[in-house]
């Protein structure tokens, strides 16, 4: 039930978040660095991009570990699901009895 609600509210911020960063103005660069890019000078774009790539690289690290972290939080649980199946089967074999969990166990 927390987790939902927690869902549900992150989910509410977000938006908030995205419909209030769309409705603010845009800022500007300072006038000499506008002024470099609004020219055909080479050296101030490909500044420009390098700012750009370095603000990059930490949501890159954040997105890449949380992403693994997810994943072997899966694995995780689906192997602990596993065993206890497999410790089900096994107390349940020696009592001749079998649930419907197990069953699909032993049919895979």
């Amino acid at each position: 039930m927390k987790s939902k609600l927690f869902r549900i509210i992150a989910t509410s911020a977000m938006a908030a978040f995205l419909v209030a960063g769309s409705l603010a103005e845009t800022a500007d660069a300072c006038p000499m660095c506008k002024a470099a890019v609004d020219g055909d000078n080479a050296q101030a774009k490909a500044y420009m991009y390098s700012i750009l790539f370095m603000l990059a690289v930490p949501g890159m690290i954040v997105g890449g570990l949380t992403a693994g972290l997810i994943r072997l939080g899966r694995r995780e649980a689906i192997a602990t699901k596993e065993f206890e199946l497999a410790e089900e089967f096994a107390s349940e074999q020696s009592r001749g009895q079998l649930t419907s969990q197990a069953k699909e166990l032993v049919e895979v």
